[in-house]
């Protein structure tokens, strides 16, 4: 028996017999692959939900520390305020005080001024330097510094 390419029944038999086989091993392995990739799937997706729990709790340390770290930084910022607006109280008192001592100091150890008449002048400048002509001098540094005579 023969078709109409020249080609037996039985001979196509025995072909679509491996070809029915060949079928059925390819389905058989895409049922095994559907299988595998929905078995991936389910744990991609535990694995996933696992991920995102832990960064939650990964966020949740990271939030608290940034608030403590925060707390800190005003806790240093105000006594850093307390502090520095008593250091410019302390220091306008120091001033102060340091002002009034020098003061007092400077009166207590500093010469008292005189009234110098012409002949107490003379003396001093005839001690000074012996020899010059003090007549002119003496009037200038009068005239000049105010000095005025003691009775």
């Amino acid at each position: 028996m023969s078709g109409a390419n020249g080609l037996s029944e039985n001979g196509w038999n025995e072909w679509s017999r491996h070809v029915l086989k060949e079928l059925e091993r390819l389905n058989d392995n895409y049922e095994k692959i559907q299988s595998d990739v929905s078995d991936l799937k389910g744990r991609l997706q535990s694995y996933s939900q696992e991920d995102a729990v832990g960064a939650k709790i990964r966020l949740i340390a990271i939030e608290k520390s940034i608030e403590d770290k925060e707390d800190r930084l005003r806790l240093l910022e105000n006594s850093t305020n307390k502090f520095s607006g008593k250091w410019t109280i302390i220091s306008s008192v120091g001033a102060a005080v340091l002002a009034v001592v020098v003061s007092f100091l400077f009166n207590m150890l500093a010469p008292k001024a005189e009234t110098y008449n012409e002949n107490k002048i003379e003396t001093v400048i005839q001690r000074e330097y012996p020899g010059y002509f003090l007549n002119p001098i003496v009037e200038f540094v009068t005239q000049v510094e105010g000095f005025t005579e003691t009775p």
